[in-house]
């Protein structure tokens, strides 16, 4: 780690086992390609990368020291033919993917409610790039361009999963049912701490 980059929280490894177990990746079966949407320190990607060998991955983030960041732990890991990084936020991405298209698309977004950031605590401030956390005005301001984003670069049958606050799982339902993205939300997880909090999203394409 090193500052500005966010901090991987623990309750996000929920995350990756809920990837893992869907997806079927302890089997090794099929390839896996996804993309990561703000890989930060890249503890997501690196760990599903290091665990299963059959995945391959595109990582982006729009924090220049992020992305470096990611790169310095990738060759600690030593998974440098599995994946490919991108210094882009969600909206510039596709020209940069060709033709690629992904199993899944994973996220820890920015998805901190406007309301809600003065209440984070004061490091957070201090060693953290508040990018990395303010969601905008609701906290889905990236979250929605991920899924603006995701139809037309997921398989068919294939999953967008995110890290979300406890408010947006039936925000992003409702959101999701008055458009007309071709993704259909599946289910919500709670989180593996002892909050046990509403804290991940599946959604399909179609």
């Amino acid at each position: 780690m090193m500052p500005p980059v966010f901090i991987p929280r623990p309750e996000t490894e929920g995350l990756i086992d809920l990837v893992a177990s869907h997806h079927g990746l302890a089997d090794e079966g099929d390839k896996f390609n996804f993309l990561e949407v703000g890989c930060g320190s890249g503890a997501i990607c690196l760990s599903i990368l290091s665990e299963y060998p059959q995945t391959t991955c595109v990582a982006i983030d729009k924090n220049k020291e992020a992305v470096s960041l990611t790169r310095e732990n990738v060759n600690s890991c030593n998974v440098r033919d599995r994946i490919t990084l991108h210094h882009a936020d969600v909206r510039s991405v596709l020209p940069l993917l060709g033709s690629t298209k992904f199993d899944a698309v994973i996220s820890n977004p920015p998805y901190i409610p406007e309301q809600d950031v003065t209440l984070l605590e004061p490091e957070i401030f201090r060693h953290e790039d508040s990018q990395a956390f303010h969601g905008g005005s609701d906290g889905l301001e990236v979250i929605k361009e991920i899924l603006q984003v995701s139809p037309k670069i997921l398989k068919p049958d294939s999953s967008v999963w995110l890290e979300v606050d406890t408010s947006h799982p039936k925000m992003i339902d409702q959101w999701i049912n008055s458009q007309d993205l071709g993704l259909k939300y599946s289910a919500t997880f709670r989180d593996f701490a002892r909050s046990c909090r509403p804290r991940f999203c599946h959604i399909t394409r179609k």
